[in-house]
């Protein structure tokens, strides 16, 4: 397989860093080429002026390809981060690295091939957590860890025996354990890739706090999030419902360029989901009560490579009936 050069650039609004990684391999038919930035062909022997794009068919000639040229031979890929701090955005483009270096002939294929530019994103609602306990007093649960309890750990050995059809060799999943967990269960050995874009929302001072307490200390801040009508809401020191539609939309836009034309699973969180079917839906992202899916379903959608989004199945209980007391049991043994 020829070989490839991945170029990222990291935008911070006053500079551009690019970071290149090389895989030198040696094509099928035995003409040694080495991946660039393109130009014509830099031959061993004199006499040689094919150019880059084309293809110089010489065995003893070492040339530069145009990345995405004739032959099909790499391809160049920008990849800008979403949101966050430069050390996260950094972080994600790593993973975008790790992604296409494991792809190896698969990948190949696809890239020389032609194929459908749409993607088909699989969105998991994390398993049950305590905080949804039924009868228990919520919390703000977004960015704070909120362990599994006894239905979520019954929901987890349950999807470990859900089949969910073919998948790219990647899951993406939120960086909070009870989304990396579930993204465990499902993903039958594939790797995980944990985007801190995919979290739920932040709540800032808030997090973690039980809802009555909120309720009780700040009145007026409850009554304006309750109402529902004021996309710029956010609790002090969180994200407003705006900014958080925006982080997930570019975070799951950035995994559909990534995986044209395949199945991803996406680990997420309820408040991330209802914002994507709510932006396909035309409700505003104030509306954090609309399309909240449950515990273990999946929501599919398909993302263009324009990026629009279409809702193809909402809410489907993948491991239904699954009880407290199977998780308890599960616990006891």
């Amino acid at each position: 397989m020829g070989n490839r050069r991945l170029v990222f650039n990291v935008e911070d609004g006053v500079r551009t860093r690019k970071e290149r990684l090389d895989l030198d391999s040696t094509s099928a038919d035995g003409h040694e080429r080495r991946a660039g930035r393109g130009g014509r062909c830099r031959a061993r022997t004199a006499g040689c002026g094919e150019d880059g794009a084309a293809g110089c068919r010489r065995n003893d000639c070492r040339r530069r390809t145009r990345l995405g040229g004739g032959d099909g031979v790499g391809r160049r890929l920008r990849l800008t981060a979403a949101a966050g701090s430069e050390r996260e955005r950094d972080a994600e483009d790593l993973h975008a690295a790790e992604l296409f270096k494991t792809r190896s002939a698969a990948w190949h294929a696809a890239v020389t091939s032609p194929r459908s530019m749409t993607t088909t994103l699989l969105l998991l609602r994390h398993a049950h957590t305590e905080a949804n306990e039924h009868g228990s007093t919520p919390r703000m649960a977004g960015w704070c860890d909120i362990p599994l309890s006894d239905r979520g750990e019954a929901q987890l050995d349950a999807l470990r025996r859900v089949s969910l059809g073919e998948l790219a060799p990647l899951i993406y999943s939120s960086t909070a354990p009870r989304a990396t967990r579930t993204a465990a269960a499902a993903g039958r050995g594939r790797r995980i890739v944990p985007l801190r874009s995919l979290r739920e929302i932040s709540c800032g001072e808030v997090e973690g706090w039980l809802v009555t307490d909120v309720a009780r200390r700040h009145p007026d801040l409850w009554r304006r999030n309750l109402a529902q009508d004021d996309p710029d809401f956010g609790w002090p020191g969180g994200e407003s419902y705006r900014k958080f539609r925006q982080r997930v939309l570019r975070a799951l836009r950035g995994i559909a360029a990534r995986h044209c034309g395949e199945r991803v699973l996406v680990t997420t969180h309820a408040g991330a989901i209802a914002q994507v079917v709510g932006h396909a839906k035309g409700v505003s992202a104030a509306r954090w009560e609309c399309y909240r899916p449950a515990n273990c379903s999946v929501t599919t959608v398909e993302c263009d490579e324009d990026g629009t989004i279409r809702v193809l199945d909402f809410d489907r209980r993948i491991v239904p009936g699954v009880t407290a007391a199977a998780g308890a049991r599960r616990r006891a043994g």
